[in-house]
């Protein structure tokens, strides 16, 4: 191993969390985003660091997080402001990005401008878009970041792609949108868009989760516990120590790395790991009603004191697994479950045993 070139994201708040305490790793270096107000931590691990067999790095970051709900009241809104188009909002958020959000293809044109027809305002016509995307659309789970036209032509695709063709349609109408890129532990990412009102702010949309539970409210509305990352679908244009060409970092969960072996004289493995530890700003974990208790036998996960409210049960990949008004349900496998009461998230990841 010669050089290894490490990149994570750096944890910041904003309107989905107050990140407290942070602490970079191993020296790593803070960075700018070239555009916008993504950061990131950035590694150069070279042969003096890289030699000795046995050797292992702690790279990342910890910190405390408190994640803040987000659920939007439309009726208040009595006004709807033209855009600023000078502004940073407007000018980073509209427009293509790479070959994934593409608001002018010939499939976007046609959809847009159908349901543009039918809508009364922006925010009727996002509304719109929204239960078009989750209802047109078919979930594929484990796809990647992939272009608008593979996620036409499948005929959908995961939390991203739903994210990207969500805010083609968007940007077709010049509505500012983007890609909004959470972890909520191991294995556990999820994408969704949020689109730009102006004089209002940011609000949260989420076809995939709309696609699951048809009948689930996910339009202003961000009760889920998931970290975000990055704003935003495209990091930075990173350009590696030996490499003249940038690289185009999209959807940065959790890792980006390369690296250059001449006459390697190692084996290097590498662990990547997410891990939650409750503390004192971190609620995630707990209960958002304290006369809520929710435990698991088996594979039937059981809800006390939720007084007939629905209760709904997703899986790591946000898709719904079941659902039940009787204070149960039970789940296909053993894994790890998020438990949602009534409206809102009981916040608590069960591990169901087998």
């Amino acid at each position: 191993m010669h050089t290894l070139e490490a990149i994570f994201p750096y944890m910041q708040s904003n309107h989905y969390q107050v990140i407290k305490n942070p602490v970079v790793f191993s020296n790593g270096q803070v960075r700018d985003n070239a555009e916008g107000g993504n950061k990131y931590i950035g590694y150069s691990l070279h042969t003096t660091e890289l030699k000795q067999i046995g050797n292992v790095f702690n790279l990342g970051m910890s910190f405390d997080v408190a994640t803040i709900n987000i659920n939007v009241n439309f009726d208040a809104i009595e006004t709807i402001y033209p855009y600023d188009t000078t502004s940073k909002e407007y000018m980073e958020n509209t427009g293509n990005i790479t070959t994934c959000v593409l608001p002018h293809h010939p499939h976007i044109e046609g959809v847009a401008g159908e349901i543009w027809a039918q809508s009364s305002d922006i925010i009727d016509y996002a509304r719109r878009c929204y239960e078009y995307t989750a209802t047109h659309l078919n979930y594929l789970a484990n796809m990647g970041i992939h272009s608008l036209q593979d996620v036409i032509g499948k005929g959908g695709g995961d939390c991203g792609n739903f994210s990207s063709y969500y805010i083609s349609l968007l940007r077709n109408r010049d509505i500012p949108a983007r890609h909004v890129v959470g972890v909520m532990g191991q294995d556990n990412y999820h994408v969704w868009p949020e689109f730009y009102l102006q004089n209002y702010g940011w609000i949260p949309v989420d076809p995939t989760f709309k696609n699951g539970n048809p009948d689930g409210d996910y339009f202003g509305h961000k009760n889920s516990p998931h970290y975000i990352t990055t704003l935003g679908l495209e990091l930075t244009n990173y350009k590696f120590a030996e490499s003249d060409e940038p690289m185009q970092l999209e959807l940065m969960q959790l890792l980006y790395y390369q690296w250059w072996a001449y006459n390697p004289c190692t084996s290097t493995e590498f662990d990547f790991k997410i891990e939650r530890t409750p503390t004192a700003i971190d609620n995630s974990f707990c209960i958002a009603d304290n006369s809520i208790s929710v435990y698991a036998l088996g594979k039937r996960i059981f809800v006390e004191g939720s007084n007939g409210e629905r209760i709904q049960v997703f899986d790591t990949a946000g898709r719904i697994v079941g659902g039940s008004n009787e204070g149960s349900v039970t789940v296909p496998t053993a894994g790890v479950y998020l438990v949602k009461v009534g409206s809102r998230f009981a916040r608590k990841l069960i591990v169901v045993s087998k």
